[in-house]
């Protein structure tokens, strides 16, 4: 779950055993101890940040991965979900080529 900072909080702080989804926290000192998905923008990811959440089994997100650049720093700082408007036409937008799901047709 995205949105403000209040949305999150409320969430992630109600029945935690009982929810269906995650909140995320931009700010690595919001993530606990109810919150599993850190979010970041592209170029704002601190090496230092992402291998300590890392290590405590975090999510990380880093969006708008825009270009080649960005898509190999995330990829390469160890983020779980890369996000970018540019797939389409673009072969440096690809994660693996043995991903367990089939193309839609």
């Amino acid at each position: 779950m995205s949105g403000t900072e209040d949305w999150k909080r409320t969430y992630a702080n109600q029945n935690p055993a009982q929810r269906l989804c995650f909140s995320d926290a931009t700010d690595d000192q919001k993530l606990y101890p109810s919150r599993a998905v850190y979010n970041v923008q592209a170029g704002d990811q601190d090496p230092q940040i992402l291998n300590a959440l890392k290590s405590k089994n975090v999510f990380i997100r880093v969006y708008d991965t825009n270009s080649e650049k960005e898509w190999q720093n995330a990829k390469n700082a160890g983020a779980n979900m890369l996000a970018t408007d540019q797939v389409s036409g673009h072969d440096w937008a690809e994660v693996s080529k043995d991903a367990p799901f089939a193309p839609r047709s």
